[in-house]
């Protein structure tokens, strides 16, 4: 009769076979495999998205009901979960409607107005080229090329936009979905987490899951510091472009710097492609002499915030000194793009964190 032990020294070679043939047939079908990925996220595209939405907005909900379990009355107290989650979200929505109260009006109307100038804006340019020798182009000629593609382009189809109407249809019942799911996510949360930690001491043994949970816990709230001081730092870029623009008299000048904002979330190449847009549609509508002056002050404005605005919001919250801040964007993005400059900060921070753990351990030993 085999004894246990004699079957026990073939399971690692046969789940190590087993893994082998299993990336290999991975590796030899990507595309299969890419497609099938793809579509499970579609499917699960709104429950990933009400967790995103649960993960931004638990540390003002969790604020919030400390601020309500506080209160004196046991009425408030005693539904501070509940109230905190109502109030997070009531806040968020009037500020949307708010946003979309003030803003989108004014890009409406700096959007239409850059439509309707198109056409002198063009006739400008083209004048300014004929001024050289050997150049001659007759608007004319230019907007029957330009209205020729437009007829021929998809934007002249009706069914594109038949689509697109279906397409932006379904994403808006997904984000509502998301969000009425999410506000289940914040409100039920202790019973998630413990279905998580359930499912890891099925795999993990408990000396791993203490290591493992402190770590991601520690992960959680480096991410969470981050999205929020990007967030902030966004908002400073777009008041101070915005106050730029508008004291240099720009056209557009809540659009562009709405859009120098919103660029500005992705570190680096953002703002410089943001920068290059605002500059060339200067360039366009105010002429030369206006455009370098918007190319200078936005220099100064991008370089004041990645050298002071950014890496001191990021000391502040997630104790990282600006020098590290910065080689971290840096040695992120040479390596992994832009995904590496997006998440090149909270990693250094959870890096320190482990390390700053390891060299405490090895100090406390040998006390």
């Amino acid at each position: 009769m085999v004894k246990r032990n004699q079957y026990e020294q073939f399971v690692a070679p046969f789940i190590a076979g087993v893994l082998f043939i299993a990336i290999y047939k991975l590796l030899d079908s990507t595309e299969y495999v890419l497609y099938g990925i793809g579509a499970i996220l579609k499917v699960l595209y709104p429950i990933i998205l009400a967790f995103v939405i649960a993960f931004v907005l638990y540390p003002l909900c969790k604020k919030t009901e400390s601020f309500f379990a506080g209160a004196k009355s046991e009425l408030i107290s005693a539904r501070a979960r509940v109230l905190s989650v109502v109030v997070v979200y009531a806040t968020a929505m009037v500020l949307i409607a708010l946003i979309f109260y003030i803003i989108v009006p004014t890009l409406a109307e700096s959007i239409t107005s850059f439509v309707r100038s198109v056409p002198d804006i063009v006739t400008s340019v083209l004048s300014e080229i004929n001024r050289y020798p050997h150049f001659n182009v007759e608007p004319s000629k230019v907007f029957e090329h330009m209205e020729k593609y437009l007829v021929s382009s998809p934007l002249a189809r009706p069914e594109v936009y038949t689509t697109t109407f279906i397409e932006f249809s379904g994403w808006l019942v997904n984000a509502i979905l998301s969000v009425i799911m999410s506000v289940y996510i914040l409100l039920d949360r202790e019973s998630l987490v413990r279905w998580g930690k359930f499912f890891a001491g099925i795999f993990i043994p408990a000396g791993g899951r203490k290591i493992i949970g402190k770590y991601a816990l520690r992960c959680v709230v480096f991410v969470q510091k981050y999205i929020y001081c990007s967030l902030i730092d966004a908002s400073i870029i777009f008041a101070l472009s915005f106050f730029v623009l508008l004291v240099l008299k720009v056209r557009y000048a809540p659009t562009l710097a709405l859009m120098l904002g919103i660029f500005n979330l992705v570190p680096y190449f953002g703002s410089i492609m943001a920068s290059i847009v605002a500059i060339s549609v200067t360039l366009i509508t105010s002429g030369i002499a206006k455009g370098v002056t918007v190319g200078i002050c936005l220099l100064i404005l991008q370089q004041l915030d990645g050298n002071v605005i950014h890496p001191f919001i990021i000391k502040e919250s997630l104790a990282l000194k600006p020098f590290w801040v910065l080689a971290g964007l840096f040695v992120g993005g040479g390596f992994f793009g832009i995904w590496g400059i997006v998440l090149s900060v909270p990693a250094l921070a959870l890096a320190k964190s482990v390390f700053c753990d390891f060299v405490g351990s090895k100090v406390s030993e040998k006390n």
